[in-house]
Parts: structure tokens; C-alpha cells; sequence
């Protein structure tokens, strides 16, 4: 009975592409795109006993990046990012001139093409969460999610 061989294609596993300064930086299976804030004040004036709520400032939320598979191949850039934000070894903080980047994350179809983009700027790694799987398997990733800190969301909802 022949067996037909399919090739394996990580475009299926792996539905968005990651950009960091509108360079191909890696194919992820898992993506939170940060959610938009708007921070509130409250106060009472004029002898009113309600308080009112007012605009004071928006933020964005992180950027969370999980199943990482490096455009390179090389686990450690998450790590090589964060230590230019701060080399916790050295004891030393990075410029925001030299950390901070753009950063672009696109959610493609089985064929490639991009459904769905998000841009976001100010951008630096604060954390990298190793994978917890069997360190033996060769396979594996080093680097299972990424967190990153965000300024700005740059493009239009």
C-alpha cells in the first residue's frame, strides 16, 4: 500500500510573522495583542457629592508572543534584546535610543498572506519565560513566550 509523503509547511502551525524594525524576526503560533487603555481620574467639584470621571491618559497594553520559532534559528534573541534594555549581569541600564524598536506582528492564512496587521512602536522585551518541555528533546525551543513592553500602537483600529 504506497503512502503519500506531505510536506510538513510551519505556516500551519505557525499563523503570524513577526517584525522587529521591518526585519523578518520570527513565525509565532500564539499572539495577545495588547488591548488599548484609557486612564481615568475622578473627582468631586463645586459641592457635588458625585464623583465624575475624566480622561487622564491612555496606554497600551504588552505584547505577548508565545511558541517562538526564530527566523534565524537563534533562541537567544529575546535575551540579546532584553540585555540591551538591562544587563542584569553587569549591573548596567541600556540607552531607550539603543532598545527600543518597532515592532510589527502579522496574522497570515494557510497560503502566507497577511489577513490581519498590527503595528506598534517604543517597543522592548521585559521578560522571556523559558519552555517547560523535556530539555532533552533537541527540537524544542529555548525561548517559549516573550513579553513586550509597548509605547504606541501605530496603526488605525
Amino acid at each position: 500500500m504506497p503512502v503519500e509523503a506531505r510536506p510538513i509547511t510551519p505556516r500551519l502551525s505557525f499563523m503570524y510573522r513577526v517584525e522587529i524594525d521591518g526585519l523578518d524576526s520570527a513565525l509565532v503560533q500564539s499572539v495577545q495583542i495588547p488591548n488599548r487603555v484609557l486612564e481615568t481620574v475622578e473627582h468631586a467639584s463645586g459641592g457635588d457629592i458625585y464623583n465624575r470621571g475624566y480622561a487622564a491618559g491612555a496606554r497600551v497594553e504588552d505584547l505577548v508572543l508565545e511558541k517562538i520559532k526564530p527566523a534565524d534559528e537563534d533562541d537567544t534573541w529575546g535575551y540579546d534584546w532584553l540585555r540591551t534594555a538591562a544587563n542584569m549581569a553587569e549591573n548596567t541600564l541600556g540607552l531607550a535610543s539603543q532598545y527600543k524598536k518597532q515592532v510589527s506582528v502579522y496574522h497570515l492564512d494557510v497560503n502566507g498572506d497577511i489577513l490581519q496587521e498590527w503595528h506598534f512602536e517604543g517597543c522592548f522585551v521585559k521578560q522571556v519565560a523559558l519552555n517547560q518541555n523535556n530539555a532533552l528533546n533537541k527540537t524544542d525551543k529555548v525561548v517559549e513566550t516573550v513579553t513586550i513592553h509597548v509605547d504606541r500602537q501605530i496603526d488605525s483600529l
